[in-house]
């Protein structure tokens, strides 16, 4: 809470509501996926996906990689198999953006590949 408010609300209030859903479950998805609650970044990226169709901008390439990284982590041994389908579909998208930067997106794609050996 923040001055008696929940971030959502406030962040609905500084942007449209779909603006304020998207960045606010996209934030809640990468700080539960950094500090290793992965239920919750799974749940926080079932919420972001439900508004991220509605909304298209720049951080396309942190989505793709962080959707993967917490599929990876999020996914129970019968869903590892097809967690790694996905993070391997995702990897193939990031590889198509080396071409336009690869100072920008190597490291993702480096990380992502050695998350998918790992999981």
């Amino acid at each position: 809470s923040y001055g008696g408010k929940d971030l959502l609300s406030i962040m609905i209030e500084t942007q449209n509501e779909m603006r304020g859903k998207n960045l606010f479950y996209f934030i809640r998805m990468i700080l539960a996926y950094v500090f290793g609650r992965y239920e919750l970044a799974a749940e926080m990226a079932d919420e972001y996906r439900k508004v991220v169709p509605t909304m298209r901008n720049p951080k396309l390439v942190n989505e793709i990689l962080y959707l993967a990284l917490i599929a990876l982590a999020s996914a129970d041994e019968e869903a590892k198999s097809e967690s790694r389908d996905s993070a391997a579909v995702a990897l193939k998208e990031l590889e198509g953006w080396l071409g336009t930067s690869q100072w920008n997106f190597l490291h993702k794609v480096k990380l992502l590949k050695a998350e998918i050996a790992f999981h």
